[in-house]
């Protein structure tokens, strides 16, 4: 079965016109609008691919060092921790993941305070690793123990869904680094969304070291369409995230 497995996907890599499809890990809020934008971008340029998007998760990473998965977007503090997995291992830095979202209940006393770093340290925290190559500190997290806040870690969470239910039932808050957050919120009863300010944003970054978004892929498929599904993802992300 193995060695079937192997054949056919050589055989759907040359140029005989059958379709070649990609699996791709990428974060739940990174992920949201890909799939229309992808099957027009397929459909306008005659590519015979096909897709399918998980979510990316802790063995991520793993998954596409054995081939399971072809592309993955994850967010990291370092490349070299994650060329470090696999010398096998490509990691594209794409865009730098200096911006902060606030996200919590649209009635939460917080939204009534002015909104720093302090004032959300004083509510039950969410360290949501959605989407990170490895189970880490939040940069909230960093930067209250380099400062010496107490700051109450409720639970650690890595799926959007349980995020706002249980963002949703309680006085929790939680912070993360993707724009694309408003694409969704807009559909979510009783959740808010706002960026935190600059000033904020900046104070915590010169304590912390700022996370990037990387695209991560094995460097032994040169096909045409993996480059050009990858040049399509890249162009995706300058798209939807800001």
């Amino acid at each position: 079965m193995e060695c079937a497995t192997k054949l056919q996907k050589l055989y759907c890599t040359s140029d005989n016109g059958l379709i070649r499809h990609f699996e791709i890990a990428a974060p739940d809020l990174i992920s949201y609008p890909f799939p229309k934008i992808l099957l027009s971008a397929i459909k306008d340029a005659g590519k015979s691919v096909s897709f399918n998007i998980s979510r990316w998760n802790k063995h991520s990473i793993d998954n596409i060092i054995s081939g399971e998965v072809d592309l993955g977007l994850c967010c990291s503090k370092e490349l070299d921790n994650l060329r470090r997995s696999d010398e096998s291992l490509i990691a594209l830095r794409l865009k730098k993941l200096n911006k902060l979202f606030l996200i919590c209940h649209n009635q939460h006393p917080l939204l009534k305070e002015e909104i720093t770093l302090e004032s959300i340290a004083s509510y039950p925290f969410i360290n949501s690793n959605m989407g990170y190559s490895e189970l880490e500190l939040s940069p909230l997290q960093e930067y209250c123990q380099s400062q010496n806040i107490h700051l109450e870690t409720e639970i650690n969470l890595t799926g959007l869904t349980g995020l706002f239910e249980y963002l949703r039932s309680s006085q929790s808050v939680t912070l993360l680094p993707y724009s694309t957050i408003f694409n969704v919120i807009n559909n979510i009863p009783d959740l808010h969304a706002c960026r935190l300010s600059e000033v904020e944003s900046e104070r915590l970054y010169r304590q912390v070291r700022t996370p990037s978004l990387y695209l991560v892929y094995r460097n032994n498929d040169k096909t045409p369409e993996h480059q050009w599904l990858s040049s399509e993802i890249q162009d995706l992300i300058e798209l939807t995230l800001h």
